[in-house]
């Protein structure tokens, strides 16, 4: 898995791509939940993600709709029980 975080505007300050790749891929630190640590116990141990996290990509498009600017919380979807079977078991987004 390659991990190419995204920044969409030159102002905005870059995380530490260290921090990234302890939130995909590490597997040692203690007080870290990766991803990798999330599939591997999840799997029973049959699943092993590994990776890396390779600089920062620019893209030329928004990567959060207009106006949203840096408060995320209002670019989340909230879940929607598509089904109408109480269990959310289908997503939209």
């Amino acid at each position: 898995m390659l991990a190419r975080p995204l920044k969409q505007q030159a102002t905005d300050p870059l995380p530490n791509a260290a921090d990234a790749f302890d939130a995909y891929f590490d597997t040692n630190k203690d007080g870290v939940t990766s991803f990798a640590e999330y599939w591997y116990e999840i799997s029973y141990g049959t699943v092993n993600v590994s990776g890396d996290v390779h600089g920062w990509v620019d893209v030329p498009w928004r990567v959060l709709p207009e106006g949203v600017g840096s408060d995320l919380p209002t670019a989340i979807l909230d879940f929607t029980d598509l089904n109408g079977s109480g269990t959310y078991d289908h997503f939209q987004g």
